[in-house]
Order: C-alpha cells, then sequence, then structure tokens
C-alpha cells in the first residue's frame, strides 16, 4: 500500500467521502478543510471497496443516482480489495468482539484492512467510526 516516498498514509471512511460530496452536509466544509490538512501534510489516502459501496449508496439516497455516478466517475483514490482472510477475520471479530457489537460488518472490514496494513490514522466523519487496534 505504501512506499519508501510515503510518510503518512490514512484510510478513508464512507462518511468522510459522503460529506466531501454533498455541500449541503453539515460536516461538508470541516471535511473539505479536513481533505485539505491532510493532503498539504503528506497523507496519501485509501479506501476499500466496501467503503465505495456505501458511500455510493448513501450519496445516491440523499443526492440522487446522477450525482452517485457522477462522484464515482470522479473519484481518485487507492482502493484496498479484502481478501477472503480478511473478510472471515472480520466476520469473526464482528460477532465476537464486544469493542464492535454495534459496528457495521463494513466497519470491521475497514477496521481489518487498516489493521492488515498497519494504517492507524482515519479520516472519517462518522464519530462512531473510533478504530481501537488489538
Amino acid at each position: 500500500m505504501s512506499d519508501a516516498n510515503d510518510l503518512y498514509v490514512a484510510f478513508i471512511d464512507a462518511s468522510a467521502m459522503v460529506a466531501l460530496a454533498d455541500r449541503g452536509d453539515a460536516t461538508h466544509r470541516a471535511a473539505v478543510s479536513a481533505y485539505e490538512e491532510l493532503k498539504a501534510a503528506g497523507y496519501r489516502l485509501f479506501t476499500t471497496s466496501y467503503a465505495i459501496a456505501e458511500a455510493f449508496e448513501l450519496i445516491a439516497i440523499g443526492l440522487g443516482h446522477a450525482a452517485a455516478r457522477h462522484w464515482l466517475q470522479a473519484l481518485r483514490i487507492d482502493i484496498y480489495h479484502l481478501d477472503p482472510d480478511d473478510i472471515s477475520r472480520a466476520r469473526t471479530r464482528l460477532v465476537t468482539d464486544e469493542r464492535l457489537a454495534s459496528r457495521t460488518l463494513t466497519d470491521a472490514l475497514n477496521i481489518t484492512a487498516m489493521e492488515r496494513l498497519g494504517v492507524r490514522d482515519a479520516f472519517a466523519v462518522d464519530p462512531d467510526f473510533v478504530v481501537e487496534f488489538d
């Protein structure tokens, strides 16, 4: 995921992608500011295919399918594709780890991707997306 030129890497959650896309979102301005700060600090952002699917659905519901398709076409971000072991680990953790009891499967998958890649920073506007690492 990273190379010698990447000092900082951060995961971008669906909540942040939606806030960036939706100018009417209460957190849009803060999200834009945070995004600009991360890029200026040299962060390389990545997400998962699951976060993209979640963001697409939320944008389609909130702004319409045309806006969601436009967002998807314009999306330029590195995407981590979870493998079967990642998916199995996320599923097991979701049903056995009490810290994840109120999380979605997508959150568990994204946290698993972050752990697999050794990434501890996340860009999210969802206050429930606080990552706890083992």
